[in-house]
C-alpha cells in the first residue's frame, strides 16, 4: 500500500514560509516526520497561532494519535470556516488525512471521495511517485467504497497461542467455520490472504484489480475481499478488508506459504495487547497510562525514544533483532561522530540477501521511553539511507530492547507502549 500522508514534500515548506514563524516552525516537525517534537511544539505554542492553524494542527494531531473521529471533525471544521483562505498546499494536507482517517474508520466511501479530490484538484502538488501511489490507492478505495464498516464485539478477555511458522509468529484464526494460523503483524496496513485460501474460507472476493507496492519496489497484482465475519479468540469482527494476492507471491518453497496475515486495521481494533513469550493477551477492558509514547505514521506504529532529553521517532519492530540508528540520528551529532568514532562495516540480512552498508558504533547507548529505561551494547548508526523510513526516523527499536521484558503492552486506545520485566 502506498503510504497516503505526510510523506516527504520537498516543496512544502516554501509554501508556508509566509506564516508565522511559529507556524512554519511547527510544520517543518511535521515535514520531517517529527512527532513527538512536534506534539511538545504545538502544545507548548497554541496560544502563538490563529484559529485556522490551531485547526490545522490539531487535525494533524489527531490523525498521527490515532484519533480518526477528531481528525475528520477538525478537518470539516478548518475547510468550511477556512478553506478559502488556507493555502491548496495546506488543503492538500487536510485532505490526505482525511483519506487516512477515514479508511481507519472504515468509511471506504470517503476515502474514496477525498482521493478524488486531491487528484482532480491538488495533484500538482504531487511528485511523479506520489502521483503514482495516489492513484493507485484510489482504484482500491473506488473498489471498496460499498463495502460495510469493519466493527468488533469483544465478548470477554482472550489469550492467544503464539504459534512458531518459518515466516514469524502466527495467531489462529476462523472465517466461513475454517481455522487456520494467520502472521500476526502489527507492521501490515492490512490483512492478507493467498486467493487459494480466501475462496477455501468464503471470503467475497470484489471485482477489479490494483497494485502493491512490494519491500522489493516491485509492482504485485492484488484483489479485495470481505469476510463476513473473523475469530479470533473472544473477539468476532465483521466485514474485514482483506487483500488478496495470488498464490504464487507468497509462496518460498515446499511447506513455506504463508496463506494469510492478520494486519493493522484488525490488531488496532484490539485496543490493547499484552505480548509475553509464548501468547497475546488482549483485555476486554483496556488499561491507561499518564503518558503517551505512541503516534501513526499511516499504518504504522511509531514508538517515541527519549535520548539525552530529546525526544526521537523510532519505528516499532517486533522483528528486528537488533536496534539500528539510521542517518537522522548520525546527522544530529555528525561532528562528534566523524570525530571521536571509527567508521565500520556493517552487514545484516534484507531483502535478497546479506547487504554490507557504512555505520558507527555506539559501544553504549541509553535509551528511555515511558517509565522504561534500558542500555543497549553495540548499536550501529548508518549514515547513508535504506528504505523510506530510515530518511526520517532516528531508528528502529529491535528485540535488543524489546525481548530483555517479560512482557511488552501496545495500546492503540490511549497510545502507549509500556514494558514489564
Amino acid at each position: 500500500m502506498g503510504v497516503l500522508f505526510l510523506g516527504n514534500k520537498p516543496n512544502m515548506v516554501n509554501e508556508v514560509s509566509y506564516q508565522s514563524d511559529t507556524f512554519s516552525s511547527i510544520y517543518s516537525l511535521i515535514d520531517k516526520k517529527e512527532y513527538f517534537r512536534f506534539k511538545n511544539l504545538f502544545e507548548a505554542s497554541r496560544n502563538d497561532l490563529i484559529e485556522w492553524q490551531v485547526l490545522y494542527f490539531d487535525v494533524i494531531d489527531a490523525t498521527i494519535s490515532n484519533k480518526p473521529e477528531l481528525g475528520v471533525k477538525y478537518a470539516d471544521e478548518l475547510l468550511n470556516k477556512y478553506g478559502d483562505i488556507i493555502a491548496d498546499s495546506l488543503k492538500k494536507d487536510i485532505i490526505s488525512s482525511q483519506i487516512l482517517n477515514n479508511v481507519h474508520l472504515f468509511d471506504y466511501k470517503g476515502a474514496d471521495l477525498a482521493s478524488q479530490d486531491i487528484l482532480n484538484n491538488y495533484s500538482q502538488f504531487l511528485d511523479e511517485d506520489e502521483l503514482v501511489e495516489f492513484e493507485n490507492d484510489a482504484k482500491l478505495w473506488n473498489i471498496a467504497k460499498n463495502v460495510l464498516p469493519q466493527t468488533v464485539n469483544i465478548s470477554s478477555d482472550s489469550k492467544l497461542e503464539l504459534i512458531n511458522s518459518f515466516a514469524g509468529r502466527n495467531i489462529e484464526a476462523t472465517i466461513g467455520g475454517k481455522t487456520k494460523p494467520f502472521i500476526f503483524d502489527t507492521g501490515a496496513n492490512f490483512s492478507v490472504l493467498i486467493r487459494s485460501v480466501a475462496l477455501d474460507m468464503g471470503v467475497k472476493l470484489l471485482p477489479g484489480d490494483f497494485k502493491v507496492t512490494s519491500i522489493t519496489g516491485e509492482k504485485i497484482p492484488a484483489e479485495l475481499g470481505v469476510a463476513e465475519s473473523v475469530q479470533i479468540g473472544n473477539m468476532t469482527f465483521q466485514n474485514v478488508l482483506f487483500l488478496v494476492f495470488p498464490d504464487e507471491e507468497f509462496t518460498f518453497g515446499p511447506d513455506m506459504v504463508i496463506e494469510g496475515i492478520i494486519g493493522f486495521p484488525v490488531i488496532n481494533a484490539m485496543k490493547e495487547l499484552r505480548f509475553s513469550e509464548n501468547h497475546i493477551f488482549v483485555p476486554k477492558t483496556p488499561t491507561q497510562k499518564s503518558y503517551s509514547n505512541l503516534a501513526l505514521d499511516g499504518f504504522t506504529p511509531v514508538i517515541e525514544m527519549v535520548v539525552n532529553n530529546d525526544s526521537l521517532c523510532f519505528g516499532f519492530d517486533t522483528g528486528a533483532n537488533g536496534t539500528m540508528l539510521y542517518p537522522p540520528f548520525y546527522l544530529s551529532a555528525k561532528d562528534d561522530f566523524d570525530k571521536n568514532y571509527e567508521l565500520k562495516k556493517y552487514k545484516f540480512g534484507g531483502a535478497g540477501g546479506i547487504i554490507e552498508v557504512d555505520a558507527y558504533l555506539i559501544e553504549d547507548l541509553v535509551l528511555k521511553t515511558g517509565e522504561t529505561s534500558n542500555s543497549l551494547k553495540d548499536t550501529y548508526v548508518l549514515i547513508s539511507s535504506l528504505g523510506e523510513d530510515s530518511k526520517y526516523f532516528y531508528g528502529n527499536l529491535g528485540m535488543d530492547f524489546i525481548g530483555v521484558y517479560k512482557t511488552y503492552i501496545i495500546n492503540f486506545e490511549d497510545m502507549f507502549i509500556d514494558f514489564e520485566r
